[in-house]
């Protein structure tokens, strides 16, 4: 039979790995989001730039 003390510090590694672990997810999902972003920004930047170039003709 587990003591109290034993118990205990078997609950709180419980949540530290549990909090360890929502961490690294949100971490991993920040990082794809941010990805997300970042590669919409490029290509709209890319869009306007060969827009302008380009001064409304199908082709530069």
């Amino acid at each position: 039979m587990e003591s109290l003390s034993e118990r205990t510090s078997t609950g709180y590694q419980q949540i530290h790995d549990g909090i360890i672990h929502l961490v690294d997810s949100a971490r991993t999902e920040t990082v794809r989001s941010v990805n997300a972003l970042m590669t919409a920004t490029y290509w709209e930047i890319g869009r306007r730039i060969v827009e302008f170039e380009q001064g409304g003709e199908a082709r530069a």
